[in-house]
């Protein structure tokens, strides 16, 4: 068990424990695993131990003290056509008046969230790059590890940070460089995922322009099917990202991203590969994705995502393969003629396949 040391708030937090959390694969392991994984998977453990987990919006407002950031401002209304970024109202505001926004503060005007009532609006504090939201404090730099994952060197300079209310959301993209590695720091986040096939059902736009981003013009959570029919043949792909976890997102893989708690924060890392091609002989490979994860139930939340008591990948499932479950159509409901873990009903499904799988053989580019 880590214990951490903290003379004060904003100083880099010093592990009092002799010994590491385990992990289920080392740094070399990892990389070579994201050089061959072609779906998005889930790491439940790989973040053990990183100070950066205690980067909670509290935290980070004591930090930051009086500097503002900016946030971007959404109705909380159901709707069938995304909102972009330049249809968002936009304020200037420290966390703090963030918090008091999303509590409720009986008495008090949350400053530049006065006009905008938590009850009909949600907040996202989206893209800020750590580098120079913590200019001033860049021993906090390295409680950000990526180098767990085998990219040496890399911490928060290269990390972007994402704060956000419950509802806050980002419309369906694909980003146009590298893949995506995102820790989840606080509250959950459910992703929508799409794969780079789907891009016909998606609907492509480049309006709004973004150099880096190209849009879906449909509400993949609330689809026009009159308006986008080929919507119905896309693969929806879900999972609930819970604090401490990473999620890996290929390149060029679609995704709809929303929050589910009353403040959440994420940080990721923009991060390009070269693909090998798999081939089997990679031992303790495990792919993890919560398939429409049910967060109250722990019986399907425990056999889908391989954890032992201790918290880490148990044995039995660091020996076997797990592939990402085959998608639904539509994003409407499991696949047909498979399983659910628990009681009827329940949507979080897991399956092995054997690790010669020639499912696993296809490459999207060429062998580094």
């Amino acid at each position: 068990m880590f214990v951490y040391f903290r003379p004060s708030l904003c100083c880099t937090w010093r592990a009092m424990a002799a010994s590491t959390p385990p992990k289920p694969f080392g740094p070399e392991e990892a990389r070579r695993l994201l050089g061959h994984l072609q779906t998005p998977a889930v790491f439940p453990d790989m973040a053990a131990g990183w100070p950066a987990l205690l980067w909670t919006a509290e935290r980070l407002s004591r930090c930051l003290g009086d500097r503002v950031v900016r946030f971007r401002l959404g109705r909380k209304k159901e709707t069938n056509a995304p909102l972009f970024e330049t249809q968002c109202s936009y304020v200037e505001a420290t966390l703090e008046h963030f918090l008091s926004w999303t509590l409720l503060q009986t008495g008090s005007c949350p400053g530049p969230f006065c006009e905008y009532p938590s009850s009909e609006y949600w907040a996202y504090a989206d893209y800020k790059y750590i580098a120079l939201l913590l200019q001033d404090r860049p021993a906090m730099f390295q409680d950000v590890r990526w180098s767990d994952f085998g990219f040496e060197g890399r911490d928060g300079r290269e990390s972007t940070l994402w704060v956000a209310s419950e509802g806050a959301n980002t419309p369906c993209h694909l980003d146009s460089y590298g893949c995506n590695l995102v820790l989840q720091v606080e509250g959950r986040k459910r992703w929508h995922l799409f794969p780079p096939e789907d891009t016909p059902h998606l609907y492509p736009t480049r309006i709004p322009y973004e150099e880096s981003s190209v849009f879906s013009q449909v509400h993949v959570v609330h689809p026009d099917l009159r308006r986008f029919p080929l919507f119905r043949g896309s693969r929806a792909h879900e999972v609930i990202l819970q604090p401490g976890e990473v999620l890996f997102v290929p390149r060029h893989w679609w995704h709809y991203v929303e929050s589910l708690d009353p403040v959440t924060v994420s940080i990721n890392s923009w991060i390009e590969l070269r693909y090998r091609c798999l081939r089997g002989g990679l031992s303790h490979v495990v792919l993890l994705l919560g398939f429409r994860s049910l967060p109250g139930c722990g019986h399907c939340r425990a056999s889908w995502r391989g954890r032992s008591k201790g918290g880490s990948l148990c044995a039995e499932e660091r020996g076997r393969p797990r592939r990402l479950a085959q998608p639904h159509r539509g994003g409407r409901g499991p696949p047909p003629g498979q399983h659910a873990l628990c009681e009827p009903g329940a949507e979080s499904l897991c399956w092995d396949v054997p690790q010669t799988d020639p499912g696993l053989e296809t490459c999207s580019s060429a062998e580094a």
